[in-house]
Formats: C-alpha cells, structure tokens, sequence
C-alpha cells in the first residue's frame, strides 16, 4: 500500500475516533442533565403508572434496543439433555429510563412474536410511553443505529406523529431455574431494582402488548425521509409539525426536511393502526 494511502486510513481513523469520543461525551452529558433536572419531579410522580402526556415541563433520555433471545425451559443443574430439541423461544426489548434510573423488558414469547422489524418495535416503544413513561413534555432518545428496527422512515414518522397529536412537545432521537414464562418475569423482577418485566404476550397466545402496522398507517400521512443513513441526530419540534430537524453529528451543521405529504396534516383523534396477529406457534 502506498504511504499516502496509509497516511489517509490513519486520518480517517483518528477522526473515527474523534467522533466517537464526542458522541459519547454528548450521550453522557443528557444522561446527566435529564437525571439532574427531574430529581425534584422524582419525589411527586407514582412510578407504578404512566404519567400523562406533557405532564411534566422538562426532559427525559431514553435508550432501547433488543437483546438476545432466552431459551427455556432453562435449569443450569441441568445433567442429561432436554426432551425438546429446540426449547421455546423468548425474546428481549428493553427501554431504559436513565433519569430515575429504570429498565422496562419486554418478554416477548414466540408465540406472540410478530418480528423484530419496525412495526414491533415502534408498538414496544407506544406501549412504553403509555404505560411506562414520565409524561415527559420533550424526549431525548439513544437507540441501535439499526435500519431494520430504528433508522427508518416508519420510526421518524411515528416520532413526527407523537408530536403532531400532543403526546410530546418535542422528541430527540439518539443462576436460576427457568420453566415458565412467568419465570423468567420474576427473574427479570429480581435481577435489579431498577428492572420491570412486561409480558407481550402469555403462553396460550394471548396478546398484552399488541403490535400495530404502523408503516402502512404512518405512510398514508408522511413520505420516506431521504438518505436517512446520512444522519444521527433527528429533532422533532411540536412548533414545526411534520418538520424533522437533522444533523450528521452532535456538533454539525442542521437541516429541516419536511416529511408531510399535504398541508392537511395526519389523524390525531386518538386513531391507532390495525393490529398485527402474531403467526403463532409452528409445528418445527
């Protein structure tokens, strides 16, 4: 390789880095300031229930992304192996509230499992702030730079439609035996003081947390935003509706692409997706 084409990978490598450090830095200073201007708040709020939209004037951070699968039944004194030649299947999507702090799992049995694609991970993410958030009036956000599950034009419409029906003011984007499904629950329950399971779904098939097609509902109002892989940061202010504010890093210059397909707006009178039916257990 010749010497200036090395020089240029150590360049852009020690820029990499240099990025890298920033936006940890700017990650570690939200956490900060979401946990120090909300300890007053933490003495008057029932952390038992969601708290109303916009109830609080003030900002919380967020970051949720999906973990690996648990298998069960599970027993580590386990001798021979098990009866089943492939255990059940349980999956995992946490949302972290880093201001209190306070984690959120989703145990999402296979039977209720609809994919791991947008439409299931914006319904988790619905779900939360309903039942699960502080009523935050602006919302600072982390996730998995994912474009299956997170950078996409389905969760930009969704953070655009939050905004646009008053549910925030503005969001930024950025040893145990196991047999049951309940049992991982409490394990879930018991592993720290700041994790909560929420079950999606039981073993029978019955759906808690219901998965709407948010795409196809969302894209009847909204257009696919442009080189979404361009892009971080995203702002999604209540003054500009249907006007996403984006950056491609926390110090660069913004842009404001406006995403709505008419000046008429989108249905913001409490209407929710169609539902998605889980396919169930198959016969494998």
């Amino acid at each position: 390789m010749p010497e200036s084409q090395k020089a240029e990978a150590i360049r852009a490598q020690e820029q990499h880095l240099r990025l890298a450090a920033g936006e940890r830095e700017f990650y570690k200073n939200c956490c900060r300031q979401s946990k120090e201007n909300i300890h007053q708040y933490l003495q008057e709020i029932d952390f038992n229930f969601g708290g109303a939209p916009c109830s609080y004037n003030g900002t919380v951070h967020y970051s949720y992304d999906y973990a690996q699968q648990l298998h069960y039944p599970s027993d580590p004194n386990q001798l021979r192996p098990i009866y089943f030649k492939t255990p059940r299947k349980c999956a995992i999507f946490g949302v972290c509230c880093e201001s209190i702090p306070r984690q959120v799992n989703f145990l999402i049995d296979e039977n209720v499992l609809t994919g791991t694609g947008a439409n299931s991970t914006i319904s988790y993410v619905h779900c939360f702030f309903n039942c699960h958030g502080l009523g935050e009036k602006t919302a600072e956000i982390h996730a998995d730079n994912c474009e299956a599950q997170n950078k996409n034009s389905a969760f930009l419409w969704y953070y655009t439609w939050q905004v646009m029906s008053g549910l925030h003011k503005e969001i930024k984007e950025r040893e145990i035996f196991i047999s049951l499904l309940f049992d991982i629950a409490t394990s879930v329950e018991e592993s720290a003081a700041v994790n909560v399971a929420e079950l999606v779904g039981l073993h029978n098939g019955t759906v808690r947390v219901p998965c709407y097609d948010w795409t196809t509902f969302l894209g009847l109002y909204f257009k696919k935003f442009p080189e979404s892989k361009s892009y971080y940061h995203f702002r999604f202010p209540k003054d500009h509706p249907g006007i996403v504010f984006c950056k491609e890093y926390w110090n660069s210059e913004g842009k404001a692409i406006n995403i709505l397909r008419n000046a008429r707006g989108v249905a913001i009178g409490g209407e929710l997706p169609p539902t998605i039916s889980p396919s169930g257990m198959s016969k494998e």
